[in-house]
């Protein structure tokens, strides 16, 4: 979709001040870019979380919860003097900027009552809370984010059930009229490889992506790891030139199932594929998934262990074992059930 299209004649002034871009003019909705440089990837990626949030207040609003304005507060949206307007006009709505550290405000407004420092949360409110700059939406430009967000929720919500591709074990289609995903042979040769698991799930999630790519296992530093996987986190080892230039998705699947060739895979439910990403798999489509949540998270973790001490060595075995044990096998006993 061409700019033209839609832009404004009057865009808002900051963004041609600062990028000197146009609203909607980097082409977020174009399937091709011609003229594509850094300010242009920048600016996407901002109306694209703007979109998203939209996405996320809309379905707020249709729930009974009203939104009249945006508190956009942290580091990025306090020293990004392009993010906010964006954020104003997609939004169309005002967005507020704190002057000052909010780092822990929130918290401090809902335990002054508990401990007696204010009478209500709202008091503890307008006692706390920071001022603030006001950045209110352009009309030309919040016009323009109208048309491109209808859009884009048409693009957002293409995807339908019926859209799924369904193949047996060979890969043959049985469902759909799409192509599979171009990481279907290795999904395929985890489902024949490793009995048990029904789901796959395949992502690029920042943290547990970084240890991919450093190549190296998640180590266990605390329980939490430790009630999901029994052992690390494991990591293949890294494809060689000619598994890479023939056959690589299958291959990939094949270095998953050369890691684990004494890991029961129920045990070690993901892997780090060496300077890729992480796989996931589970009982079901849905435990694959939330697995793929636990690695993130556990991903996340290790890293900020090893910022607060890069001295940090991983849990002893007696405390791993118990942690895991307590909550799978046999002897299993966590839990309400």
């Amino acid at each position: 979709m061409k700019p033209s299209r839609v832009a404004p004649a009057l865009p808002f002034p900051i963004f041609r001040r600062i990028l000197g871009l146009i609203a909607g003019q980097t082409g977020l909705l174009r399937m091709t870019w011609d003229n594509v440089d850094r300010r242009d990837e920048l600016f996407a990626a901002i109306e694209g979380t703007a979109f998203h949030t939209r996405v996320i207040l809309d379905r707020m609003e249709q729930h009974g919860v009203p939104i009249d304005r945006v508190i956009n507060a942290g580091g990025i949206p306090q020293k990004n003097e392009v993010l906010n307007p964006v954020y104003a006009c997609v939004l169309n709505k005002p967005v507020l900027i704190p002057q000052g550290d909010v780092t822990s405000i929130g918290s401090a407004i809902f335990a002054a009552p508990a401990a007696g420092a204010f009478r209500t949360i709202e008091d503890a409110q307008a006692a706390l809370c920071l001022k603030h700059r006001v950045i209110e939406p352009d009309p030309h430009s919040a016009r323009v984010y109208e048309e491109l967000y209808a859009l884009y929720r048409e693009l957002y919500f293409a995807l339908k059930i019926e859209d799924l591709v369904v193949t047996d074990l060979d890969g043959k289609i049985i469902e759909g009229i799409l192509r599979p995903s171009s990481d279907l042979p290795t999904h395929l040769i985890l489902y024949r490889a490793f009995t048990g698991i029904g789901g796959v799930a395949h992502s690029h999630s920042r943290a547990a992506t970084s240890w991919a790519q450093a190549q190296r296992e998640i180590p266990c530093f605390g329980t939490t790891h430790a009630d999901y996987f029994r052992g690390s986190v494991p990591v293949t080892e890294a494809l060689t030139p000619s598994q890479i230039r023939s056959d690589y998705e299958a291959n990939t699947g094949h270095a998953i199932v050369r890691r684990f060739a004494k890991l029961d895979p129920l045990h070690s439910p993901a892997v780090l594929v060496s300077g890729h990403a992480p796989f996931c798999w589970g009982t079901t489509a849905a435990a694959a998934a939330h697995t793929a949540v636990v690695v993130e998270e556990i991903a996340a973790m290790a890293i900020q262990t090893l910022v607060a001490n890069p001295k940090t060595r991983p849990i002893s075995r007696h405390l791993h074992q118990k942690h895991f044990l307590r909550k799978h096998r046999g002897t299993a006993y966590y839990g309400q059930k």
